[in-house]
């Protein structure tokens, strides 16, 4: 009797959620969802794989999730960095607060998905700006980078201006488009970071440590792009990085940039960007 009643249950689009043992009840049914629906409706049918936009090659991110304006970069990532611009820059222990990995992993679900990216504190964005960066596969600068930035002799309180500066500025003619925009993007953002350290507690000696691990690259040459990604570090941060870093040498050349506008203007003084026609 009781065999007879799940079949006709199943026949009619209902499923056994539960029985209790030893009692003489048949069970509590509910209707089946809309996955189990689907499934019944198209057996055969294979699930779609989601875009991959962590993880993956910086050039296939983009491709997944492009900047509507035609920036190399993916659109989740500018709006991670604009919404700590705005949201984030006086927050004590921004980057070094770590965002629960639960929720850095539904929103790295969502970036996947293409939904939209609702934060609710900047800690949020940069744990997602972290991971990105973490989880590149191929780093974004050369080892070549590394023992040119140990061979400048220049004060590191200033733009290099030794022979290093040529070589930089050829080896800088060879990476990629979305490489180049995305330190440009960083290391600005970073120096933003550090003029209000005063309230967010992170100069760089911290910053240097964090993405020192973060981008795998020697804190020697992460803490050279920051001092000379440009020349926006307020006078009092100066100080304040002269006092954490005497004794090293810095260098990548200034940019001109713009976090909120609808185009980039991200311009080194000794070359341009790669792949345009003309030089700086």
């Amino acid at each position: 009797m009781v065999e007879e009643v799940e079949k006709e249950k199943k026949r009619k689009g209902l499923r056994l959620v539960s029985r209790k043992p030893n009692r003489k009840m048949l069970g509590k049914w509910k209707k089946l969802d809309d996955a189990d629906n689907y499934e019944k409706k198209y057996p055969n049918r294979e699930i779609e794989a989601l875009r991959q936009v962590l993880g993956v090659a910086l050039e296939t991110a983009i491709g997944d999730d492009p900047s509507l304006d035609g920036i190399p970069l993916p659109a989740f990532f500018r709006h991670s960095i604009d919404y700590v611009e705005s949201h984030g820059l006086t927050l004590e222990g921004i980057y070094r607060v770590s965002c629960p990995k639960t929720r850095l992993d539904e929103l790295e679900k969502k970036v996947n998905e293409g939904a939209p990216l609702n934060f609710v504190e900047a800690h949020e964005a940069a744990g997602l700006i972290k991971r990105f960066l973490r989880q590149l596969p191929e780093p974004l600068l050369s080892c070549d980078f590394e023992m040119a930035v140990q061979d400048c002799s220049c004060d590191w309180r200033e733009v290099c201006q030794c022979a290093v500066r040529s070589k930089i500025r050829e080896m800088l003619r060879h990476i990629g488009r979305p490489q180049y925009y995305l330190l440009g993007y960083l290391f600005l953002h970073v120096q933003d970071v550090i003029n209000m350290s005063s309230e967010n507690k992170m100069g760089i000696h911290a910053l240097g440590l964090l993405f020192q691990t973060v981008l795998e690259m020697s804190r020697q040459l992460v803490c050279y792009l920051i001092v000379n990604a440009s020349g926006r570090l307020s006078s009092d941060s100066q100080r304040v990085i002269q006092g954490e870093m005497i004794g090293i040498r810095y260098f990548l050349g200034s940019m001109k940039f713009s976090h909120k506008s609808s185009r980039l203007s991200l311009v080194f003084r000794f070359v341009s960007v790669p792949g345009s026609a003309q030089h700086g």
